[in-house]
């Protein structure tokens, strides 16, 4: 057991010598002055004030206490301990006595520093993941077939919808969100839906129109990958929905733009024909007039 040294020499409460307690580690008795002297005298420059201050607080309110510091080692380099101990005066003894315990803590300290940047990393990953999804034009979700609600909607999906925030389509529900979808466009996502789960779930592809709450009929394209439980059940599924409209659109206009060149093209084989037949009836009536 490492002793503290009293200044006035008890011999009961001199220090062993360093030996296999490395930093005066180990259980320890000492009065509140010795504890302080060795405090003085071992804790480290930057920690040695604050240690001290904190164990004649907590000593003066007769309280227990954890002290967190680095001390200077014999035989290598400085040491964090843990030092932890409480105020207790005997039946008789005049003056009271501290009983604490000094630990080495450094490989604690570093898993926590492990740890702690561990979680710091974490949290940086899902911030840059959160700040991606909240400003994504896609809208993520996440449905459950079994309750037919979505789990999860991520904010993007109110531009999508003209004014339904996540929290609206939670509400809603899948269903009640269905009949915004005409019903020649809702037969078709029934039609992929019933194949995907006939083969057991997986990935899929759909567009349909919605009315969005501004009554502005809009086409959206749905990608995701659809699971079922262990009995082949349908269970949710997982994707982003993303606004085609201005797509569809020139989709459209392409081909207003491809039939009127077809209509042309018609129109100038139509004439080059007609031309021809004129040439071949002039060539004709000359010939009929040379024998008239």
């Amino acid at each position: 057991m490492g002793k503290l040294a009293s200044p006035g020499g008890n011999s009961e409460l001199a220090p062993e010598p360093a030996g296999p307690n490395r930093c005066g580690l180990g259980e320890y008795e000492s009065r509140l002055d010795e504890a302080v002297a060795w405090l003085s005298e071992h804790a480290h420059a930057d920690d040695r004030a604050r240690a001290v201050a904190e164990l004649e607080r907590t000593m003066a309110a007769a309280q227990t206490y954890r002290l967190v510091y680095r001390v200077a080692c014999d035989d290598g380099p400085e040491t964090w301990v843990c030092d932890e101990g409480a105020l207790q005066q005997g039946v008789g003894e005049e003056t009271p006595k501290i009983l604490g315990q000094r630990r080495e803590i450094n490989s604690l300290l570093s898993q926590l520093e492990e740890v702690t940047r561990a979680e710091a990393e974490v949290r940086e990953s899902e911030h840059h993941f959160r700040s991606m999804v909240e400003h994504s034009r896609d809208a993520l979700f996440r449905g459950n077939y079994r309750t037919l609600q979505y789990e999860y909607l991520s904010p993007s999906i109110e531009p999508i919808t003209g004014g339904f925030t996540a929290e609206d389509m939670v509400a809603m529900g899948q269903s009640a969100f269905s009949s915004r979808i005409p019903p020649k466009d809702m037969e078709r996502v029934g039609s992929v839906i019933g194949e995907l789960f006939a083969r057991g779930g997986g990935p899929y592809y759909v567009e349909y129109r919605i009315v969005g709450k501004d009554g502005v009929e809009r086409w959206v394209s749905e990608v995701g990958s659809a699971f079922v439980d262990d009995e082949g059940v349908p269970s949710y599924a997982i994707g982003s929905v993303r606004d085609i409209t201005d797509q569809k659109q020139r989709e459209a206009e392409r081909e207003k733009l491809e039939e009127q060149l077809r209509r042309s093209q018609r129109i100038e084989s139509l004439g080059t024909m007609i031309g021809g037949i004129a040439h071949d009836f002039n060539n004709l009536l000359t010939a009929i007039r040379g024998y008239a």
